[in-house]
């Protein structure tokens, strides 16, 4: 029986640093730390992602076509990412040690690569794995020219057609647009995220009119309790002027236009 071919995203969050880190660390502490973090790093993705297998320094994940929006993609990327950094600082915070591997955590990073296509599942020694040409894609994205053009070490690297499945505004997001080129694949048009830079006030709202609606239903409130702030604010400095003019010696605000 043939194998189904599938769409879905496929994605692989990557340790940046990994390779220089291993060899330049005493192996027993450095492997302890990559271990940990990527732990971090498959309990992050793995509510929204399955994840295929471990490469290395590397995490192969996927979500078949229809399970993953736009909106939750960037949420796993961003947590992802964040999640990562803070382990690394746990890590680094909760240990003494002088050796290379522990002053060196400070020079991994994580990147994150998204890409949408087909593939085919299969199973070899009771694993499953993904092949096909969009697979092959993604994994010689790893390979880039993101650090030099951008000087970025941890990033998230989405693919035009990853960017078009999950009706992704790139320039509302702050992406910024890159091109790479692989022998046999071609030119692959990506955009490219620093998370470092990103702030993240997403709201999920329906499209059309009635996004509007909902707009504006959100913003009555929102503004009225703004309004409500700022007269209890009022309130607060006016007493404590009248009590500084009674009592001159006593602290408070300065009187206004002073």
């Amino acid at each position: 029986m043939l194998s189904r071919t599938e769409r879905g995203c496929l994605t692989i969050a990557d340790i940046s640093g990994y390779t220089g880190y291993l060899t330049t660390s005493e192996l027993d502490h450095a492997h302890d730390i990559l271990a940990d973090l990527m732990g971090t790093v498959v309990g992050a993705v793995r509510p929204v992602l399955r994840l295929v297998k471990l490469e290395g320094d590397a995490a192969f994940a996927y979500a078949p076509a229809g399970k993953v929006d736009g909106s939750a993609l960037m949420d796993v990327v961003e947590g992802c990412y964040f999640t990562f950094q803070r382990r690394l600082r746990d890590i680094r915070q909760a240990t003494s040690c002088e050796c290379n591997a522990c002053l060196s955590i400070p020079t991994l990073n994580l990147k994150f690569f998204a890409h949408e296509g087909e593939f085919v599942r299969h199973r070899i020694a009771g694993h499953e794995d993904l092949t096909g040409t969009d697979v092959i894609v993604v994994h010689r994205l790893l390979k880039n020219t993101v650090a030099e053009t951008f000087g970025l070490n941890g990033y998230g690297l989405f693919t035009a057609a990853c960017v078009t499945a999950m009706g992704v505004d790139p320039a509302a997001l702050g992406l910024r647009e890159h091109s790479e080129r692989y022998d046999h694949v071609g030119e692959v048009r990506v955009h490219i995220q620093d998370p470092d830079t990103r702030v993240t006030w997403r709201i999920r709202l329906p499209r059309g009119r009635k996004a509007k609606e909902t707009w504006e239903a959100m913003r009555e409130p929102m503004a009225a309790t703004f309004q409500q702030g700022a007269a209890r604010m009022a309130e607060l400095l006016a007493a404590e002027r009248a009590r500084a003019a009674k009592d001159p010696d006593l602290p408070g605000p300065s009187p206004a236009g002073s």
